[in-house]
């Protein structure tokens, strides 16, 4: 393991307290941003940055574009169960 994986192997480590405060921020991020809303908010981002930069960007920034809005997508998604399922355990 590298020393710059194993201080992030370390830092992931949370106390109870701590995670209970990372807890609190995503459910109240998810409060603030309901998923619906969340994706309206990624997609204006999104096509935003297409509108804007669709004259001088390759076909690889394209991609790579489209593919995080995908995967940032997903993870939002997942953050959202995972925050309601920490939530009913409470």
């Amino acid at each position: 393991m590298s020393a710059t994986t194993n201080t992030m192997a370390h830092e992931a480590v949370l106390t109870q307290e701590q995670f209970k405060s990372v807890q609190a921020d995503v459910e109240y991020f998810f409060v603030n941003y309901p998923p619906k809303e969340l994706r309206k908010l990624l997609w204006q981002l999104y096509s935003g940055w297409v509108y804007n930069s669709a004259d001088h960007v390759t076909k690889e920034d394209i991609h790579n574009m489209l593919f995080f809005y995908e995967q940032i997508g997903d993870f939002l998604n997942d953050s959202y169960r995972l925050s309601k399922a920490l939530n009913e355990v409470r």
